[in-house]
């Protein structure tokens, strides 16, 4: 095996915060750009022109919460539309507090925005809990996505739009290059980007 490998067999799951990631180790990772484009492009056709981007992490590593970001800002950048620094909104954590702490800190304002791509489910659960308590309509005033699948989101009220990665996929991908090179596969180092879905629940199935 080579340096980079050492000599304990090896595989790296998760998110790859650079496109070089971790010389010499197999990597199975989730498209986190990609997916993040594409439930903001759900919500740019379904009439939708000012979307917010919950999640951000501006002083932490480069990492989930920078790649997600970058899919937004991709997906309105092939729309035409700009993105507005205003409303990448930064929290310390994924949890369903700090979702519902990012929203009541910009009530005020709200108005300008007609949907939020969170970064995770437990924020986006944590975004809807805000808005019901004060009044505004999901998906009606704001359409609200999330990503993970996880089972709170199927039962949330509204269920829960979100990304879906295949994780059977990763834990397969990730136990057979083990596997392999337990039983002495010298080849390079492979890097597998598994597959996801968008689920399109009552959260942003409103057309504007």
């Amino acid at each position: 095996m080579d340096a980079g490998r050492g000599a304990v067999p090896m595989v790296l799951l998760g998110e790859r915060g650079s496109e070089s990631g971790a010389a010499g180790t197999d990597h199975v990772s989730v498209a986190n750009v990609a997916g993040a484009a594409e439930a903001t492009a759900h919500l740019l056709a379904r009439g939708r022109r000012r979307p917010a981007f919950l999640g951000a992490q501006p002083d932490a590593p480069p990492g989930t919460a920078l790649l997600r970001q970058r899919g937004f800002e991709r997906a309105l950048d092939e729309a035409g539309l700009p993105s507005r620094p205003g409303w990448l909104l930064a929290t310390p954590h994924y949890t369903r507090r700090a979702g519902a702490d990012a929203v009541e800190a910009v009530l005020a304002r709200l108005g300008e925005v007609d949907a939020v791509v969170c970064g995770n489910d437990d924020l986006a659960l944590g975004v809807m809990h805000a808005f019901r308590r004060n009044g505004v309509r999901v998906p009606d005033d704001v359409a609200v996505v999330g990503w993970d699948n996880t089972e709170a989101g199927r039962y949330a009220a509204p269920t829960l739009s979100t990304v879906a990665p295949d994780l059977d996929a990763l834990a397969v991908l990730a136990v057979d290059r083990l596997i392999a090179r337990v039983q002495g596969d010298t080849s390079a180092a492979e890097h597998h980007t598994i597959a996801h879905r968008l689920l399109v629940r009552e959260s942003s199935d409103v057309r504007g």
